[in-house]
């Protein structure tokens, strides 16, 4: 039987192209390389405020159909947005099947690390920096992307997986913290 695990994001419609093959990799890494992998779209959120207001709804009831849920956040520059989501979620029912993980600043930057080396600044400038979708990621677009669903997204991503999945952990840090709140649960 795989494993099946359910994520869930501010917005799906981009930042999917993104999570997914990132917890690919991760799970892969952590040695369930046929887990089952998806979005979830039902509801359509739009935003942070619709995920804090429908997260315990969507945890109560993608729980039930999944052995663990990932709710991806962008920090956005917000000291407490972890611990914010985190208290939030213990408050949810089936909220010990679920996960937070917050992006610093902005998913994008997990796609970023791959061409770090081409934006001229240094990683701890880029992964300070507010806004780095528009002020890095926009960037390293290229034409054709534009006409892409994922703008770009599979590609850069890509590009960072290629390095492998501890390269990206390193460079991610929140995503080395992810994996080792993951790893138990893979073991029971």
């Amino acid at each position: 039987m795989s494993y099946r695990v359910m994520f869930v994001c501010e917005d799906h419609t981009l930042d999917q192209y993104i999570l997914r093959p990132v917890l690919k990799s991760l799970l892969n890494y952590l040695g369930k390389p046929k887990a089952d992998v998806r979005a979830v779209t039902d509801p359509k959120l739009s935003g942070i405020g619709d995920l804090r207001r429908d997260m315990c709804s969507i945890v109560t009831r993608y729980t039930v159909v999944s052995d663990l849920l990932i709710i991806a956040v962008d920090g956005d520059c917000v000291e407490d947005r972890q611990s914010s989501f985190e208290e939030a979620l213990a408050q949810c029912p089936g909220h010990e099947k679920a996960l937070v993980v917050v992006a610093r600043q902005e998913l994008e930057v997990w796609a970023i690390w791959g061409s770090k080396d081409e934006l001229g600044d240094g990683w701890s400038t880029i992964t300070q920096e507010c806004h780095p979708k528009e002020t890095y990621f926009e960037g390293l677009a290229k034409p054709g992307d534009a006409r892409r669903p994922d703008r770009g997204r599979t590609r850069l991503t890509s590009l960072s997986l290629g390095r492998g999945w501890r390269s990206l952990a390193q460079g991610c840090p929140e995503l080395g913290e992810l994996e080792a709140r993951v790893r138990p649960r893979l073991s029971t």
